[in-house]
């Protein structure tokens, strides 16, 4: 039952579309398998290297970013730092809002991609002033002539 939780190796470019989700969900992995090896182990047993087991789990590519640290505490957050960055709140509410279904793809599908968007934009109760200043600078990004200008302003 123990190799059902051993998790894969994490070997994806931190600068990967979907770097953060993937990392995300094997570290999710990872300490669920430590959790489950941890509840396995005997009292006679020594304890886990935790950070044996997370070097263990990185591929060569990210093992980089870690190899000068000697804590499990300190790995991920080094990791942490390289994989979750701080979110565009802009671009993710462009991506959102110019979204278009695709000919293949079914409603529900279009439907489930929006709400994968909209958990990026980081939507919180605001004013109507607020919202209509938000507003206006969609509509400006979205509908501006040049594309240039719209990358960068979404940069």
């Amino acid at each position: 039952m123990e190799s059902l939780f051993r998790p894969t190796k994490l070997d994806v470019d931190p600068n990967a579309p979907d770097a953060r989700q993937t990392f995300k969900h094997r570290l999710r992995i990872l300490e669920h398998f430590l959790i489950a090896a941890e509840a396995a182990r005997s009292e006679e047993e020594p304890p886990f290297d935790k950070y044996g087991l997370l070097i263990n789990y990185l591929g060569p590519s990210v093992y980089v970013y870690v190899e000068d640290v000697s804590s499990y505490k300190e790995g991920i957050c080094i990791l942490k730092r390289a994989y979750v960055r701080p979110k565009n709140v802009v671009f993710a509410r462009h991506l959102l809002s110019t979204r278009r279904q695709q000919s293949n793809e079914m409603l529900s599908e279009f439907l489930q991609a929006l709400r994968s968007l909209s958990k990026e934009c980081e939507f919180a109760a605001v004013s109507a002033q607020e919202y209509t200043e938000e507003m206006i600078r969609g509509a400006f990004i979205n509908c501006l002539a040049s594309p240039s200008i719209r990358q960068r302003l979404l940069e």
